[in-house]
């Protein structure tokens, strides 16, 4: 296991400090609820681009189906809070053994391949989820999912997203 540097106790400190500055700004509503969204969704996007470098910065594999196992997690979690009605906790967590079981599935036949070949197999099974999706009337088809309450709030996605960062950095 990788050893906690001072360099990585600098910036979990500058996040903390980072975090009580942009609380007491939504606080104080400064930052209003239009920001607030936009700060959550930068926050995801976040996670999604250090997924992505872990694959492709970090082992070299040109992967570019993640927005795919993205949509299938997010999805999956919404049919569960939304139309089965479970805890929030246990539809992220569907989520993501929905996403990842699909990533074990095309993962078998894609194992030996790499480059070019990978790209493509990935770029399609990204655009078979999407046509997929939107042809599926019962998650809202070409319309959308409608009725997704907001569980989470910057408080969660912020401190994923530093676990995420602090989890998938590459030692120095």
């Amino acid at each position: 296991m990788r050893e906690v540097t001072k360099r990585d106790r600098l910036a979990l400190a500058a996040c903390l400090v980072l975090y009580a500055v942009m609380q007491a700004l939504i606080e104080f509503d400064i930052i209003g609820a239009f920001w607030q969204l936009n700060i959550v969704l930068i926050c995801i996007n976040i996670i999604l681009a250090v997924s992505l470098n872990l694959i492709n910065g970090f082992t070299g594999q040109f992967s570019i189906g993640h927005a795919g196992f993205m949509a299938v997690g997010a999805y999956m979690a919404a049919v569960m809070t939304v139309k089965l009605q479970m805890p929030f906790l246990v539809a992220i967590a569907a989520g993501a053994v929905a996403a990842g079981f699909l990533g074990f599935v095309i993962g078998l036949p894609t194992l030996r391949l790499n480059g070019d070949y990978l790209a493509i197999a990935t770029l399609g099974l990204g655009e078979i989820i999407r046509i997929t999706i939107l042809n599926i009337p019962y998650v809202g088809g070409a319309s959308g999912f409608m009725g997704i309450p907001r569980f989470t709030n910057f408080t969660w996605v912020f401190f994923l997203t530093v676990f995420t960062i602090l989890v998938i950095k590459k030692p120095y």
